[in-house]
Order: structure tokens, then C-alpha cells, then sequence
């Protein structure tokens, strides 16, 4: 008896080894208090929102979603991507490491935190930053409409 709880023991703590190699503590955590819990309902409304930024984004774009997700694209597609990380990480409350790893399926998180640094410097007396301020707000009044109104 002893020796089957050894070995249990053993394999719950290689599967969290493997977890914490994939996900961040915090994120890990997340999701084992939300399985425990039963708060699988709000995990479903995360990827909800998500799916919700994403297709809105690639619709004003006019591109396609594998285009956003994994094309590494110059002009329109960079500019997508832009939006979503900053719309995915200021307005949904996501980490940096997720956006990077889970959404976009980037091997690296500096993009990421490039580009939400570069939008924390936009200057609103700047033409340029301001159509750009425009524009994100733009998206985040579309995106809150459908989330709010359950267009989903």
C-alpha cells in the first residue's frame, strides 16, 4: 500500500514539474483552483473573450486568423498584432508569458512586452500616437459591445 502512495506521489509531482516547465506558478495555480473549485466556466468565458478580440481584429484587418496567430507578416499583420496584445493584456488582464505562449504560440514573450512598452509611451499630442489611441479605443468599444451584448 505504501509503495503504490510512493509512487502516485511521484507522478503528481513530475506532472507538476512538467507544468511549472509550460506555465507560470500564478497561471498553474489558476487553473488547478479553477478545476478543484469547478470554476471551469471561467476559463470558458477567457477563451470566450479571447476568440472575441481576435476575430474582431483580424475583421477590422481583413486577415485572416492564422494570418494574426502565426504569420510573422509586415504592415497590416504587424499592426493586428499590435492591437491584440495590447488590447489582450490591458482590457482582459492577461500576462505578458500567456499572450506570448498560449495565444500567439511564440517562443518568446519580448515581443510582447516590446510592444506594450511602446504603447505606454504614445504621447496623445503626437498626430500619429493620437490616431492610434483612436484606433485602439475604436476596437475596445467594438469588442466590449459584443462581449457585453453576448454576440459570441
Amino acid at each position: 500500500m505504501e509503495n503504490t502512495e510512493n509512487k502516485e506521489l511521484e507522478l503528481l509531482f513530475r506532472n507538476i514539474q512538467q507544468g511549472l516547465k509550460r506555465y507560470s506558478l500564478a497561471e498553474l495555480n489558476e487553473n488547478i483552483g479553477s478545476l478543484v473549485n469547478g470554476e471551469n466556466e471561467k476559463l470558458l468565458d477567457r477563451h470566450r473573450h479571447i476568440n472575441v478580440v481576435l476575430d474582431i481584429i483580424c475583421n477590422d484587418f481583413k486577415i485572416t486568423r492564422s494570418m494574426l496567430l502565426k504569420g510573422r507578416g509586415k504592415g497590416k499583420v504587424q499592426e493586428a498584432r499590435k492591437f491584440a496584445f495590447c488590447i489582450l493584456y490591458n482590457d482582459l488582464n492577461l500576462t505578458i508569458r500567456y499572450i506570448a505562449k498560449r495565444v500567439f504560440s511564440l517562443k518568446w514573450h519580448t515581443s510582447v512586452s516590446v510592444v506594450l512598452k511602446y504603447h505606454k509611451s504614445l504621447k496623445m499630442d503626437v498626430k500619429p500616437d493620437r490616431l492610434l489611441y483612436e484606433k485602439l479605443n475604436l476596437l475596445r468599444d467594438t469588442i466590449n459591445n459584443r462581449i457585453n451584448n453576448d454576440i459570441i
